[in-house]
């Protein structure tokens, strides 16, 4: 078995699979109301955790100008192809950046920051989550908005033990896959491991070897975001708790 960086493979399909990006693609109006609900085109937005591009170029094509970091140069290879099929104006309103979200300082601060597909959730431990958030802070003007969604753990995985889910579906290319997900948890941390296996279905299945990627979430409850944000200099303004068809969390906070 090929084991891989989770960027290296996921970043090329992301969108299409599923677990991971196909059921925002699917419904991208829905996931991104709340970002459109709550910025101002006049806004001086930065972006962390850019990831595909999947909120980055919805606002951009609707004339939001924004500053996009992620840490991941796949992601941002994914995100620059989007973006260079887009028109002159909507390439002109983003900025990419290779950066940390956890640490990117600008040069001024910005009037709203937005954190979508799960970015809270991919950190590994609690104190690089504080830290993202005290990052936050440092990087909006007071009164600036934090607007942020991310989801819940899969509980199917935690009720059954040793959980593994099998499914099939293909990329925009028409590459067939068959995707294996492996569940572990890890309930006193509050994470949760998925061992993704994808094999190409147009190989041969004997002798080609399937790619393995492990990706590790480490969840936050909402009473416990709410204390994160209280601890970090935040106001809870908004805090849906049936976001995604109740699998998600979104919220607004506003800076102190």
């Amino acid at each position: 078995m090929q084991d891989i960086d989770y960027d290296d493979f996921l970043s090329d399909i992301y969108d299409d699979s599923p677990f991971f990006g196909r059921r925002r693609v699917q419904s991208l109006q829905d996931f991104n109301r709340i970002y459109f609900d709550n910025l101002a085109l006049s806004d001086k937005i930065l972006e962390l955790g850019s990831a595909t591009g999947l909120l980055t170029v919805d606002l951009a094509r609707s004339g939001y100008t924004l500053t996009s970091i992620d840490i991941a140069p796949s992601m941002h290879r994914v995100l620059e192809r989007k973006l260079a099929q887009e028109s002159q104006e909507t390439r002109g309103n983003v900025t990419l950046l290779l950066d940390d979200a956890t640490t990117f300082q600008g040069p001024e601060p910005y009037d709203a920051i937005v954190m979508s597909e799960g970015l809270v959730i991919a950190l590994p431990n609690k104190a690089m989550q504080r830290a993202l958030f005290e990052n936050c802070r440092r990087n909006l003007r007071p009164g600036g908005l934090l607007i942020t969604d991310f989801f819940q753990p899969y509980y199917k995985a935690i009720c059954e033990e040793g959980l593994t889910e099998y499914t099939r579906f293909r990329t925009a290319d028409g590459t067939a896959y068959m995707l294996t997900v492996s569940f572990e948890n890890e309930p006193h941390e509050q994470r949760q491991s998925w061992q993704c296996t994808y094999r190409n279905m147009a190989e041969d299945t004997e002798n080609a070897a399937p790619i393995s990627a492990t990706v590790h979430f480490c969840y936050v409850l909402k009473a416990e975001m709410e204390l994160l944000l209280e601890l970090t200099g935040f106001k809870v303004l908004q805090f849906n708790t049936d976001y995604a068809e109740g699998r998600g969390f979104s919220l607004v906070a506003e800076r102190l």
